[in-house]
């Protein structure tokens, strides 16, 4: 996908698509929670959770057509984002998939995720290295995690449904622990980035993600 913007619209773009892969938020909750946790939690954690080896993450190929679909969506985000438009965009789960795997934004975090969309839900397969973490050098998060997210009061609400690590649920008392401490506070704050300046709506439904921009 080529392009000719100016820098400040590939930063919003990218923005946006960062609220859409959330991986940056879970990567920062991940290292967060564990920092919390006991010695011994620490251990337990890393021993059920966690491998030596990272997952090679596979990306379907697109055909031609879907390349073409794929860029006429792409720059009508980065139309919409450089002229403050207010509309509506929606993605497909495939849409969502292919923008998340092949956009030229998200192409750092593409061999360590996968994203798709399912019912009211983003799925994503993710390969997390956990090297910031004390005493995971070495060690990542290869699993699969559902999420929730919607505005509400002006405001984006992340939530981190379910688990899955080494063909096991991850504890309730993980993920209770990774909810408590305000993903979407984390995202914005990490990114710079106060997602309510650009987006009126995110809603999630039959598999398809609905943004309203302001």
């Amino acid at each position: 996908m080529k392009t000719t913007n100016q820098p400040s619209n590939n930063s919003t773009l990218k923005k946006i698509l960062i609220i859409c892969g959330i991986i940056v938020g879970v990567i920062i909750l991940l290292v967060a929670s564990v920092l919390l946790y006991s010695t011994h939690a620490i251990r337990k954690f890393k021993k059920e959770y966690t491998e030596d080896k990272p997952v090679e993450i596979q990306h379907e190929p697109i055909t031609k057509k879907q390349q073409t679909q794929l860029t006429a969506k792409y720059n009508t985000v980065k139309e919409v984002l450089k002229t403050h438009k207010k509309t509506e965009i929606q993605f497909t789960s495939e849409e969502f998939s292919h923008l998340m795997a092949y956009s030229p934004e998200t192409k750092g975090i593409a061999s360590k995720s996968r994203f798709w969309l399912e019912g009211d839900k983003i799925k994503a397969e993710l390969s997390i290295p956990l090297n910031s973490v004390p005493k995971m050098q070495g060690r990542y998060l290869n699993g699969i995690f559902t999420f929730s997210a919607i505005m509400q009061d002006g405001r984006m609400r992340l939530h981190v449904d379910e688990g899955l690590a080494r063909g096991r649920p991850i504890s309730q008392t993980y993920l209770n622990l990774l909810n408590s401490q305000n993903l979407e506070g984390l995202l914005s704050q990490h990114s710079g980035t106060n997602w309510s300046e650009f987006i009126e709506n995110l809603e999630i439904n039959d598999g398809k993600l609905t943004i309203k921009t302001r």
